[in-house]
């Protein structure tokens, strides 16, 4: 059984798109009134959890970003990650896409992954049809 969950967990991950731009260095800023520079929705968790388009994010040490998760009545099947957020006031890398963020999201059509990502956890993307 495990083996066929490790395997459904490569299979999952097949699918995502790296993005290579040179020009993804620019940040999504939230302003304090709950716009974004780029028109991406925003909706406040807490001080340190937000979402942007539908994709958690999780303020990791107050040294980077790390998407931890989805909406699931907000989100739309495109996870567009960005590369750099400012929240807050301060700017962070994103760099983190946590153990199991995107399991079971079966509304999962595309991901674009910046190159400001340095660790993808596991099963991040299982299940995902």
């Amino acid at each position: 059984m495990k083996k066929l969950f490790f395997l459904m967990c490569i299979v999952a991950g097949l699918f995502v798109a790296c993005d290579s731009d040179d020009e993804e260095t620019e940040a999504v800023v939230v302003n304090d009134d709950g716009t974004t520079s780029n028109g991406s929705s925003f909706f406040l968790i807490d001080d340190k959890n937000f979402y942007l388009d539908g994709v958690k994010y999780t303020v990791n040490f107050n040294v980077d970003l790390k998407v931890t998760g989805y909406d699931e009545e907000r989100f739309t099947g495109i996870a567009n990650i960005a590369p750099r957020i400012t929240f807050k006031g301060n700017t962070y890398d994103v760099s983190y896409i946590e153990f199991d963020a995107f399991k079971n999201c079966t509304r999962l059509t595309s991901v674009t992954i910046p190159s400001s990502i340095r660790h993808i956890g596991e099963c991040a993307f299982a299940y995902c049809i």
